[in-house]
């Protein structure tokens, strides 16, 4: 793969950076909208919500004007408040926008480290592929961290889109994928089951679980893209990467962990959501895999 800079870059090529971090924020807004509304079972009253459904104040229910919708200004203009009741507004919006928007940027430097000149053959087919991937990831982690639990029609569409473009030869290698798929849900299903005898047997917790099975449903995916990280295509080295995604995986958990116990000084609870850990060591993974796999085995 071939490495970047922001020296790199001239300025057509910053406008377009910045372009794309403002496209993301509008689809982190739009997230928020899914998230909340994709807690329960989906029905035709939800579909019709997301689609035609108008955003409100959580507080006071008013119905929010087009100007009270502006990804991150609108929030940051109005103080924070709901223009009506003066009822705080909760900065997991902005969050999600902004991360939504680094997201996007991301995307956009994994097509360029995918071999992808800006505006060559396939760049936008890349860019498209990547976008969605990495848009419901950050839709996964943020549910994860506000329900402890992983949203199971983000991660369907998020799998079918992955399998989707590969079984048709758009992006990557359909049978890489699957025998990837097939590794990494297997090994962290061991992982899964291993954590979940061993919180019963050490501490006497009968259903409590080391990772949570949402987790496993993660590692698959990270599976199925694996092959586009990878130094050597070769299947025995599949076996690497999965040592090394957990390795990048679990140093992160531990550092959310100290974070986390620092933010809410040591109150944070028993459970601690592992998925954003996952997710992030997947963009990790992404840009220093073959890094790590040349010092660690080559």
């Amino acid at each position: 793969m071939q490495s970047y800079t922001i020296f790199d870059f001239k300025i057509i090529e910053w406008f377009i950076i910045v372009n794309i971090f403002i496209f993301g924020l509008v689809f982190g807004s739009f997230g928020s909208v899914l998230i909340w509304r994709t807690r329960g079972e989906i029905n035709k009253e939800v579909l019709k919500g997301i689609l035609y459904g108008r955003s409100e104040c959580p507080h006071c229910k008013k119905k929010l004007s087009w100007y009270n919708l502006i990804p991150l200004f609108s929030w940051l203009l109005s103080g924070a408040k709901c223009g009506n009741c003066k009822s705080k507004i909760s900065s997991f919006y902005p969050v999600l926008e902004i991360v939504s928007g680094f997201a996007f940027v991301i995307s956009y430097f994994m097509v360029l480290n995918s071999g992808f000149e800006l505006f060559s053959n396939n760049f936008f087919l890349y860019m498209i592929y990547y976008l969605v991937i990495n848009w419901l990831l950050v839709l996964l982690l943020f549910y994860d961290i506000l329900f402890f639990r992983v949203n199971t029609y983000f991660w369907l569409f998020l799998v079918l889109w992955t399998i989707f473009w590969q079984f048709f030869g758009y992006v990557g290698n359909f049978y890489r994928s699957f025998f990837g798929g097939i590794i990494f849900f297997v090994f962290f299903m061991f992982i899964y089951i291993f954590g979940k005898y061993y919180v019963r047997f050490r501490f006497g917790i009968k259903d409590a679980e080391g990772i949570g099975g949402g987790d496993v449903m993660i590692a698959y995916f990270v599976g199925l893209f694996i092959h586009f990280m990878m130094y050597d295509l070769s299947y025995t080295n599949l076996f690497y990467y999965v040592f090394i995604y957990t390795i990048i995986s679990s140093v992160l958990g531990i550092l959310f962990f100290v974070v986390s116990s620092i933010i809410n000084k040591g109150e944070q609870g028993s459970s601690l959501p592992f998925l954003p850990a996952m997710i992030a060591g997947f963009w990790v993974l992404f840009f220093a895999g073959d890094y790590l796999f040349k010092i660690l085995f080559v």
